[in-house]
């Protein structure tokens, strides 16, 4: 076949980048080129005519690089139309992923002409190898199971033919073998090019039954030999193996084979071998980089979760124990906003270059990604493993990191965790190590924290987590409800009337979860501006519709996370919702509890001020029970305080109690604010309040929560002054 005979399709939505590459190939004479501008151009000539290569850029409008690679692969195999993907610099990892796929090969631009031609060369070399090879080994097949079967008859022919395939044989990249299954597998026949690919002579295969073992890497032996047996089973199949050259270095062989059975009984097996070392060193490099983390030069995530189910799985197979760790380190994220993210990389550099030295070589670190480390020993006890982890303590009290002539120190919280057939599976594995960090976290930082069942710290933390999967789905499937609760003036100089709205969850039965059970658990994991949207969202819309016919005196208090407060989306999001609902912001206050809003104070004025500009008012919650401090109501431009109910519900019965409503009290009315009391549980408690002059009351004795249902709409639609406090009368 001649050189022009080789048919190139040139993929390339860039005009002067197809050009560039056509005329260089047509240049070098080597090949026919046609080209395409799209991958619909290109599906459409690969469908109607026949190339020996395609040239594919990665990254295309519309029909992508890699959607051309699956229609081709479709038709055609790797060896049948080989492709090879033209990617640029930061595509690389598009480009590996592309091996997946199907692709041969692939050539990074700005594209070296002539690196892509000696690839392209290559390709069409190996596919006309791989064809020269099928059509022999398939001739062959037939040839030998005609000779087995007319030996006698056809000597002469078939001495003839094997000069004839002889020579065939020694023109391709691969050995040609022939093995006898009844001479204790020794080959009788090997193509002559065994010496160009391992420096020995085919007489010596043939002669020695043992000379093939012999030569086989050790560590691949006994799975090699496995693989075999497999093969005679099924009839065909292929194994990977390191074999020893004449000049001691070991080669990667891809061993073929094709057994043929009489009367059920494997007799013989051809095969063929192919040297690819150069293929396999080409593997482990893309191996590497999907393994391994640039940075810290440490394996990444994926890896250490493919490593961890390793271990799991020998776990399940033996009586053995390995151990898990979490490492994190603790206020890594003050250095990096401190000093950069440049100081904390080359932090984590270098403790993950000091760390590596402390533990052995057949102990696992890993970079899992931001502050987190993991370590997976092997063998290990839960005491062997809380030795190493000493150590690697007592490294970490001892490592210092010198940025801008500051010398920094950091600590790490462990979490620990036993990996034995009775652990669970992965997942719960990688669960319980995170849970176990975050437990030592919890518990005062640089410490280690082990995990077991029985463990009530981890068993919340579990519960907790769980939790974040029912919030999540409770919102996808519509099974939060909203209820109210009124607030009502004690002050008759007082007209306007409180509701402040609650949430609640129902499970798939239709049981009624209340927010103690999945708040918390919210707030923890990030996910209670979640909640906050969807309240938000809700109410106005209900709000919307039911405005005009509410007194206009009433008043609706939702209630915020300290999450939400931070959240500059939601802020605007409420903004976005006023406006385009029409809805009068004076009906409307939002609720933040004292803790929340000193921990997130900045941001809490900012969110205060903003909309308090628009007419919404807001409320001070739970006051008095955490950080509280008078001086934060001067800052932050609140018009109610809610007194926290752990005061006021035996207020009528301590006189501490009461001294602390009566103080709050008194400094919000110096301030201007006006004071809500909650727990308001029995008259007693309600004439305290009336004697100290606060202004509100929200509790049982006032009012349970209702459902905001449509009957309970009427109620609050028929509300008048009577009805207001009949309760109370």
């Amino acid at each position: 076949m001649s050189p022009v005979d080789n048919y190139i399709l040139i993929v390339d939505d860039n005009e002067t980048n197809l050009n560039l590459l056509t005329r260089y190939l047509l240049r070098s004479g080597d090949y026919n080129v046609t080209s395409a501008q799209s991958g619909a151009e290109a599906i459409q000539l690969i469908n109607t005519q026949n190339f020996d290569l395609v040239l594919l850029d990665l990254v295309m409008p519309n029909i992508s690089g890699i959607d051309v690679l699956k229609t081709i692969r479709k038709k055609y195999s790797l060896q049948e139309l080989p492709v090879i993907i033209l990617t640029a610099k930061d595509e690389k990892e598009a480009a590996v992923e592309t091996f997946q796929e199907g692709a041969n090969d692939y050539v990074v631009k700005p594209v070296d002409v002539k690196i892509l031609k000696a690839r392209a060369d290559t390709q069409i070399k190996l596919k006309r190898n791989t064809q020269a090879y099928e059509g022999i080994q398939k001739k062959l097949e037939s040839l030998v199971e005609e000779r087995t079967k007319k030996l006698d008859k056809l000597n002469k022919t078939l001495d003839k033919e094997r000069r004839y395939f002889e020579y065939l044989l020694g023109a391709s990249p691969s050995v040609i073998y022939v093995c006898d299954m009844d001479t204790q597998y020794t080959c009788s026949y090997v193509s002559q090019n065994l010496t160009d690919i391992t420096g020995h002579n085919p007489e010596q295969m043939i002669s020695s039954n043992t000379f093939w073992k012999d030569h086989i890497h050790p560590d691949d032996l006994r799975k090699t030999i496995i693989r075999i047996g497999r093969n005679l089973k099924s009839g065909k199949g292929a194994v990977e193996y390191r074999f020893r050259h004449k000049n001691g270095k070991y080669r990667w062989i891809y061993d073929q084979q094709r057994i043929i059975n009489e009367d059920g009984r494997p007799i013989q097996a051809i095969g063929s071998w192919t040297d690819f070392t150069e293929v396999k060193k080409l593997r482990e490099e893309i191996r590497y980089k999907t393994s391994f983390n640039d940075l810290t030069g440490l394996i990444n995530r994926g890896e250490f979760e493919r490593r961890l189910q390793q271990l799991m799985e020998e776990a399940t197979a033996e009586t053995g124990q390995h151990v898990i760790c979490y490492m994190d380190m603790d206020q890594f994220k003050v250095i990096n906003n401190t000093y950069g993210h440049f100081a904390g990389d080359q932090l984590l550099k270098k403790f993950s270059n000091e760390l590596a030295d402390v533990l052995s070589k057949r102990d696992l670190l890993a970079y899992l990604g931001g502050d987190e480390f993991g370590i997976l020993l092997p063998h290990c006890t839960i005491n062997q493993a809380m030795s190493v982890l000493e150590n690697v303590r007592e490294f970490v009290n001892e490592f210092r990191f010198i940025w801008q002539d500051k010398k920094l120190s950091i600590t790490i919280s462990i979490g620990v965790v036993p990996i034995n057939k009775y652990t669970g599976t992965s997942t719960d594995i990688l669960s319980y190590a995170d849970s176990a960090c975050f437990a030592a976290k919890e518990a005062g930082r640089d410490r280690i924290h082990v995990y077991s069942s029985d463990d009530l710290v981890m068993s919340k933390r579990h519960k907790e987590m769980q939790w974040v999967e029912y919030i999540n789905t409770a919102l996808e499937e519509d099974r939060l409800f909203l209820y109210y609760q009124s607030i009502i003036p004690l002050n008759p100089e007082i007209s306007d009337r409180h509701f402040e709205l609650l949430v609640r969850m129902k499970d798939k039965s239709g049981k009624l979860i209340l927010p103690g059970e999945f708040l918390p658990a919210a707030e923890r994991y990030n996910i209670s501006s979640k909640i906050d949207y969807w309240v938000i969202q809700t109410f106005f819309s209900w709000l919307e519709v039911y405005d005009e016919l509410i007194d206009k005196d009433f008043r609706w208090g939702i209630n915020l996370s300290g999450q939400s407060l931070s959240d500059r989306d939601l802020l605007q999001f409420v903004i976005g919702e006023l406006d385009r609902r029409d809805i009068p912001p004076e009906k409307v206050y939002f609720e933040i509890t004292e803790t929340s809003a000193i921990a997130n104070f900045s941001n809490a004025v900012e969110f205060v001020n903003t909309l308090k500009k628009y007419g919404c008012r807001f409320a001070l919650d739970d006051f008095g029970s955490g950080l509280s401090s008078f001086a934060y109501l001067k800052n932050i431009a609140v018009d109610f305080l809610k007194i926290d109910g752990i005061f006021v519900k035996n207020m009528n019965n301590n006189d501490f109690d009461f001294s602390i409503v009566k103080a709050v009290n008194e400094v919000a009315h110096v301030l201007g604010i006006r004071t809500i009391a909650e727990y308001v549980e029995n008259p007693e408690i309600l004439d305290k309040l009336k004697s100290v002059n606060v202004d509100y009351a929200q509790g049982y004795l006032i009012d349970k929560p209702s459902p905001l249902t449509e009957d309970n709409i009427r109620y609050i639609i028929n509300l008048d002054d009577d009805k207001k406090n009949q309760k109370i009368v």
